[in-house]
């Protein structure tokens, strides 16, 4: 994991004490039943990501700031436009209040922008723009 991943991750428990990295991991490790837990080499400043690895392809776990949650009904949207390029979120409620909890299936792959090249035309740059803004705005 790298510094900037350590970093927020520290940052997001000091802001969340007493919850820690620990109770979070073992909450994923119930919400998961019992898989391997890895923190996610990728991490935001508003929450802790983990990989649950006990199917064969796994699946993520979120912990966030109640401050910054997941618009689910916009990612049901996006998920109609976009298909199986976009996750399915569920929250999780019961674990670690205040902060909101959500699995999310895993869609490893290439990213949206780059599997979607009619983006990248100068006529249609500000589609692109408002779609990574908002998504910079959750993480």
């Amino acid at each position: 994991m790298d510094a900037l991943a350590t970093y927020q991750i520290r940052n997001f428990f000091k802001q969340f004490s007493p919850i820690t990295q620990e109770d979070c991991n073992r909450a994923a490790a119930t919400i998961s039943s019992g898989a391997t837990i890895t923190p996610t080499s990728t991490q935001g400043s508003q929450s802790y990501t983990v990989r649950a690895s006990a199917h064969a392809n796994g699946f993520i776990i979120q912990f966030r700031d109640p401050n910054y949650a997941l618009d689910v009904d916009l990612l049901t949207v996006a998920r109609e436009t976009y298909g199986q390029l976009v996750p399915i979120y569920q929250q999780c409620d019961g674990f670690l209040e205040p902060l909101r909890v959500y699995t999310i299936n895993d869609v490893s792959g290439d990213a949206l922008f780059l599997r979607n090249s009619h983006l990248h035309r100068p006529e249609n740059f500000h589609l692109l723009q408002q779609t990574v803004q908002y998504f910079a705005a959750q993480v």
